[in-house]
């Protein structure tokens, strides 16, 4: 599993959107922040490639202007792993 953050800028006129990204399949958790960003995405697709079709669908959300995905480099879990 690939795990990966994505930062997402919206409209002011649709926030909060952190329930709307969490309904997109393959979305672990979803979270409104405030910065230069609206929201933060934790992704958990199943496989790699399915990352991209996460954040195609978190784009075609109404009002999502910007949504650059983060991979980890270490996952959460692989980082536990190394800390035991």
């Amino acid at each position: 599993m690939t795990e990966a953050y994505v930062l997402v800028q919206a409209e002011p006129t649709i926030l909060p959107i952190s329930s709307r990204l969490g309904a997109v399949e393959g979305v672990a958790e979803a979270l409104d922040v405030s910065g230069p960003y609206d929201a933060l995405v934790l992704t958990a697709p199943k496989e790699s490639f399915e990352l991209d079709r996460i954040v195609e669908e978190i784009r075609a959300l109404p009002g999502v202007l910007r949504a650059i995905p983060a991979p980890l480099v270490v996952s959460r879990e692989q980082e536990s792993s190394m800390a035991a």
